[in-house]
């Protein structure tokens, strides 16, 4: 069965308890709204804390094409929006393995010293976007990737296959059995491609430009001026096509920021394979150029006088931006590779300059990439292979990074603002080296980071559970037809929670968050249910030691489900995600 990434599942959540020794809920917590303790209190715990985010990024370092080794965190410059900053958290990836004897990391992170030696295996999802692919070039570029397939896991990443069309599809789950993911592309290989099309109907438009009436020096007789009705008609063909292709390339950048979001979790450096020929930053650029070369004079009858002046309205570059910083967020390097059969695709390779050296964020930058895949590359830290003749170098290039790297991370000074912000590394005195990393973040909120962790959880089985927390699920109760209420228990140790004196209590307070897909890969809305947490003190002793329960009905179809849950207790800062899979209404054997 392949996974699906939507938001088309609606689940109910109908809270009947949680911390059942400690204090009661309605329902009302479910949809956001607190209410008062069990004990009768009205305060909720209030803890001073300011939230720290460690900004973490992996930095390529190589000159002329080789890995340089070596390096110490004193060789390394970072400036965020500008402004240097001091780097905490610091390690060096050789061959795919922490160097011995690199610092040890310092900072809320962890102590790497205490890691084993060999790191965690590097992830790579081979993404085919069937959205900007034709047939025949998805053909050409999976058939040249399938050679690497040996080298990727024998440098010990998992690999995932993934079809994108309308939506995400995991069509193959991260595996280390080459003939899986042989199977998996294949599948892909069998299904439609939308690329294909998009040519076909930008070259009929080119076409119908061509074939229109000349401009005429002098009308005819009877004032009749045929090229004025053909540049209107075709000035509205242009503004369609422009229009349909805008709409592919914002339900794409949302497909795939959500699915970057679900790999969030995971640990180890993940690239992604973006097999397709474009990801359009300018669209109908090429025919618009090719309409006012024809019908300039006519202008004033489409109210629109110059190419770029008509680009205006389909300028998809903050929307590509949007998914830069998402996949830079996420710690996500793009390696897009196309077969450069597609007309509309520049031959810019994404290694004509260091990454340092790029612009200010902006749409600005995007346009001097020419195209959404280059800036992906670049932007993202990767590479970018424009045709067959390159792929091989860059997917060789992309296992060397995974092998070889340095992990540089910072506090973020900005108190996890949500917003995005600029990163630029440098190493001291050495100007002849070749840098790429991610080059932008959004430092995200506390509530943002564990709704990411629990997507992960759901949909890479990505779970951490430091809070030793535990999931049981009851017996399903039928409510009419295919519907169900099925009882959710979540279960972890008091002595795991950061209690405070207060009073004549202790007090605490954790968040849950609830995300559910279905059997048909539908994906509910993440919900987060705050929780306060107060024990009077002349109890605190004898249940300090036992576990707490959180109670919740959770409304939903007949079918397989898979439930991932994430806690993270709010004073501690400590989180858990969980994930477990069921049958509602299955029937008895």
């Amino acid at each position: 069965m392949r996974d699906r990434l939507s938001s088309g599942l609606g689940v109910r959540h109908t809270v009947t308890a949680l911390l059942a020794v400690v204090c009661a809920m309605s329902s009302q917590v479910a949809q956001g709204q607190s209410e008062a303790p069990a004990d009768g209190s009205s305060e909720l715990p209030f803890v001073e804390r300011v939230d720290v985010n460690v900004v973490s990024i992996e930095v390529s370092v190589t000159r002329d094409g080789r890995p340089v080794d070596g390096l110490t965190k004193e060789d390394f410059i970072v400036e965020d929006d500008g402004q240097e900053v001091e780097i905490s958290n610091f390690y060096a990836v050789e061959k795919g393995a922490k160097r011995a004897g690199a610092p040890a990391a310092s900072g809320p992170d962890e102590d790497l010293e205490s890691l084993d030696v060999q790191i965690q295996p590097s992830f790579v999802v081979i993404l085919i976007d069937n959205t900007f692919i034709a047939p025949a070039s998805r053909k050409r570029v999976v058939d040249r990737l399938e050679e690497h397939l040996d080298d990727l896991l024998d440098a010990g990443s998992r690999i995932m296959v993934v079809d994108k069309a309308r939506e995400i599809e995991i069509v193959q789950g991260f595996t280390t059995d080459r003939l899986e993911v042989e199977a998996a592309i294949e599948s892909i290989a069998k299904s439609s491609a939308e690329g294909g099309q998009n040519v076909a109907a930008e070259r009929l438009v080119r076409r119908r430009i061509e074939m229109g009436a000349r401009p005429a020096l002098t009308i005819g007789a009877g004032g009749a001026d045929p090229a004025a009705a053909d540049a209107q008609a075709t000035f509205a063909e242009i503004q369609a096509y422009a229009e349909e292709m805008s709409s592919h390339t914002r339900r794409s950048a949302a497909v795939l920021r959500h699915f970057i979001t679900s790999l969030s979790g995971l640990e180890g450096r993940k690239a992604i394979l973006h097999v397709a020929d474009e990801l359009p930053l300018q669209i109908g650029e090429s025919l618009f150029n090719t309409w006012f070369d024809k019908y300039s004079t006519y202008s004033d009858l489409v109210g629109v006088f110059s190419a770029g002046e008509a680009l205006l309205d389909f300028d998809n570059s903050n929307v590509i931006l949007d998914l830069v910083t998402e996949a830079a967020t996420n710690r996500v390097t793009f390696y897009p590779l196309s077969s450069g059969d597609t007309a509309t695709v520049t031959s810019a390779s994404a290694r004509s300059g260091s990454v340092a050296e790029a612009p200010s964020f902006s749409s600005r930058t995007a346009a001097s990439e020419g195209t959404g895949l280059r800036l992906l590359a670049r932007q993202t830290g990767g590479d970018w292979a424009s045709n067959l003749a390159n792929l091989d170098p860059v997917v060789e290039r992309m296992t060397t990074d995974l092998a070889s790297y340095y992990s540089i991370g910072y506090a973020s000074p900005h108190s996890a603002d949500g917003e995005r912000h600029r990163v630029k590394v440098r190493v001291r005195g050495r100007d002849d080296l070749d840098l790429r990393y991610q080059t932008s973040y959004v430092d995200k909120d506390a509530d943002r980071l564990m709704t990411d962790r629990t997507l992960a959880a759901l949909m890479m089985d990505a779970d951490r559970n430091p809070l030793a927390a535990w999931v049981e699920v009851g017996e399903p109760e039928r409510q009419k037809r295919n519907r169900y209420v099925v009882p959710i228990v979540v279960k972890l140790p008091l002595a795991n929670l950061a209690l405070i004196p207060q009073d004549q209590k202790h007090v605490g307070s954790v968040s849950v968050f609830v995300v559910v897909q279905d059997e048909e890969g539908r994906i509910s809305q993440p919900q987060r249910i705050p929780v306060p947490v107060s024990i009077p003190n002349q109890r605190f002793e004898k249940v300090s030691t036992t576990a707490a329960a959180y109670v919740t009905r959770l409304a939903m179809r007949r079918g397989r489900q898979t439930l991932a849950i994430g806690l993270r207790d709010d004073i501690s800062a400590v989180g858990s995600t969980l994930r477990v899979e069921f049958d509602v209404g299955a029937k008895k054997q």
